[in-house]
């Protein structure tokens, strides 16, 4: 098992998909029959195609999912007469194939299991097309990133800007229990898109929607959506440009808005919903007189 776990944590994909092989292969993904066996009461068959869903028949057991390995040349004949557990399915598969092929098979896995999530939430099925499409672009974006010289960038102190008047920045914190396991950007995506609700809810109509994730923020600005697990996220917060009078989105570094990361760092010990509406949050009172004396205005 040694062998194992050092073969899943020297995969060359994200922390997330290697996150998900580990739980995978330990065998505790909540599946219907897992989760059955748990005492809770479901009913077992895959809401894709009506069989018993085992772990083995999410990832193999039906013609979607062999539709797709399919597509991606990884083929394990030994799995044809009994579905296995994922552990079983894992090691076929590295037997079958060359070492490099198997980022190929995390990523496909873990999209294989995305789609299962999102019909049981009640969404659309994807073609098998559509996941290989879509775990090929992933897997691709973030392999080509980590192979780019990352140098250092030098910067000084960023400090944080009032907007124009009669203009309103977006300024605010969430802690939020999400029903999909997210990654950063599509958390930062997410909380964007949740701030373009709120601020139309206040009536506000002229804004500015400011974070301090670079890749998020330029996909807003730009005709790019950006990379490809933020895409639906990042076109539904476009979708609201028209009913704004005007709205732009900009880029700041975390030390350029002190205030938003002190009232995040509270928002993770809160469980109600606390909105402050033309009043300053205790919590940030003492950064937002700095900020404004740092700008060289009088506080009153």
């Amino acid at each position: 098992m040694t062998l194992l776990w050092k073969l899943v944590w020297q995969l060359r994909c994200p922390n997330k998909v290697k996150n998900f092989i580990w739980r995978a292969c330990k065998d505790i993904l909540p599946t219907k029959t897992k989760l059955k066996d748990r005492k809770i009461p479901v009913e077992v068959e895959c809401d894709i195609c009506g069989n018993v869903e085992t772990a083995g028949h999410v990832f193999w057991g039906y013609e979607l999912a062999v539709t797709v390995w399919q597509m991606a040349n990884l083929k394990a004949p030994c799995l044809t007469a009994n579905l296995p557990n994922f552990l079983d399915l894992f090691w076929c598969v590295k037997k079958a194939k060359p070492s490099q092929d198997l980022e190929t098979f995390a990523s496909l896995a873990w999209s294989l299991w995305n789609n299962r999530n999102a019909v049981r939430h009640g969404e659309a099925c994807r073609t098998a097309l559509q996941i290989f499409e879509t775990s090929r672009t992933f897997l691709n974006e973030f392999q080509n990133f980590c192979e780019l010289p990352h140098p250092p960038q030098p910067h000084g102190p960023s400090l944080w800007r009032p907007p124009p008047f009669g203009w309103y920045k977006l300024m605010g914190a969430l802690s939020k229990l999400l029903p999909y396991p997210l990654g950063a950007l599509e958390i930062e995506a997410k909380v964007a898109e949740i701030g373009m609700t709120f601020a139309w809810e206040l009536g506000l109509r002229e804004i500015i929607l400011e974070g301090d994730s670079q890749t998020v923020m330029a996909a807003i600005t730009n005709h790019d959506p950006g990379p490809i697990q933020v895409h639906h996220l990042i076109t539904r917060i476009k979708s609201w440009e028209p009913k704004f009078r005007a709205w732009k989105s900009s880029f700041t570094r975390k030390d350029g808005n002190k205030a938003a990361h002190h009232l995040a760092k509270y928002a993770k010990h809160i469980s109600d919903c606390i909105i402050w509406v033309e009043d300053t949050p205790p919590i940030i009172a003492s950064q937002i007189l700095d900020d404004v004396s740092v700008l060289g205005f009088n506080p009153v």
